[in-house]
């Protein structure tokens, strides 16, 4: 028994290409914020045991730390809005598809909810979660880093014996 594939048009050729642009670029949107967690929490890991006093490491070596997490949580962002706008792209052809074949029926993606902006989305959620890194990699590359309690005391002492003279 021979199988025979019947030819595809040129529409559900379309299609085809369509769907499976659509499932990499959302699985590659999934995959790069999980990879991102990952990465933005061992940096963000990396820098809090820096702050451990008894390892004596020089201020610039934290903010290497925290440059460093700012600049991967920009960079992952960027991606993650141009991996974004080609889904909606996509979204988009795939809208027309639908409507080609359903008509007036609803499909998956024209019978969603049309809300331009809500909290439940991944395209707000996810680059909030981004945001929230590149502010706090920020506030640590920015903000001087705690003084170890030794340390604290020595300048107490100084300031105290500069006073008494």
């Amino acid at each position: 028994m021979t199988n025979k594939q019947t030819p595809m048009n040129h529409a559900d050729e379309r299609l085809e290409y369509l769907k499976d642009a659509y499932a990499i670029y959302s699985n590659h949107i999934n995959s790069m914020f999980n990879f991102y967690l990952v990465a933005g929490g061992l940096v963000a890991n990396a820098y809090v045991q820096l702050l451990n006093p008894a390892l004596g490491l020089p201020t610039f070596v934290k903010l290497i730390i925290a440059g460093l997490g700012f600049l991967l949580s920009c960079l992952f962002l960027l991606i993650h809005l141009r991996s974004r706008e080609i889904l909606d792209t996509i979204e988009s052809a795939l809208k027309a598809e639908e409507r080609r074949i359903f008509g007036n029926r609803p499909g998956f993606l024209i019978s969603l909810p049309q809300r331009k902006w809500s909290i439940k989305k991944h395209s707000i959620l996810f680059p909030a979660v981004y945001v929230v890194f590149i502010l706090a990699f920020g506030a640590m590359t920015l903000l001087p880093s705690p003084q170890a309690p030794r340390e604290a005391e020595e300048v107490e002492q100084s300031l105290t014996t500069e006073r008494a003279q």
